[in-house]
């Protein structure tokens, strides 16, 4: 399984890439292709507020942006929607997997995690902890168990993306003073990527069960 050997190679035709640098290669994606995900629900007409259905529609999205970033024959991604977790009774919202026909591993590599920025009422803080708890899960282990990398994905409903940035990191240090087992850190408040674009960050998290640190894109969308 992918999400088991980080450190191997993997065969797409006539190339073997290491599953980092394939990490990165989504990660790169996302970075050209997702901001352009509002005009896209934008023009579709989309007035739906569910989270799920937004899910959908930014499954949908990058499927199609698949195949205008990549050359088909030599590389792929394929983005499914509430893919399965093998090793956890959680799915997370959208699973990558390499998607060319002539890789036949069919394991997601990468998770991606998408919550609304505001939570529904009594739900505030679920981007970061809480029984639906964004952060938390991949802390945990229940989302991106046994990966070192994955991403979240906020849908900003109202507010700013700075004002947001502030308030998830409170919550984060809010943590530092309890006793949680799952060990809140400085590591684990969000940074700026790239200060061109102030919507995508990155954090760090320690898991449980003595797993390895898991790394987190995050990307924040205005919808």
């Amino acid at each position: 399984m992918i999400c088991n050997s980080i450190d191997r190679t993997i065969a797409i035709g006539d190339k073997r890439l290491d599953y980092k640098t394939i990490i990165f290669k989504v990660v790169e994606f996302l970075d050209n292709t997702i901001d352009g995900f509002p005009q896209f629900l934008s023009s579709s007409g989309f007035i739906e507020e569910s989270e799920k259905r937004i899910n959908e529609m930014l499954a949908t999205y990058l499927n199609n942006c698949t195949t205008d970033f990549f050359d088909i024959e030599s590389f792929r991604f394929s983005f499914i929607k509430d893919t399965t977790n093998k090793s956890s009774n959680y799915n997370p919202d959208i699973g990558v997997m390499l998607g060319n026909k002539m890789v036949s591993t069919s394991d997601s590599f990468f998770h991606i995690e998408c919550k609304r920025l505001p939570a529904r009422a009594g739900h505030e803080r679920e981007y970061v902890h809480g029984k639906l708890g964004g952060i938390q899960r991949f802390k945990e282990g229940n989302h991106g168990k046994g990966l070192n990398y994955s991403a979240m994905v906020g849908y900003i409903q109202s507010g700013t993306i700075e004002d947001w940035h502030k308030k998830v990191n409170s919550w984060i240090d809010d943590l530092f003073l309890t006793n949680d087992k799952l060990s809140w850190e400085k590591n684990d408040r969000l940074l700026i990527r790239n200060n061109e674009s102030r919507s995508k960050f990155i954090s760090s998290h320690s898991r449980q069960d003595h797993q390895n640190t898991i790394i987190l894109y995050h990307y924040w969308l205005i919808v």
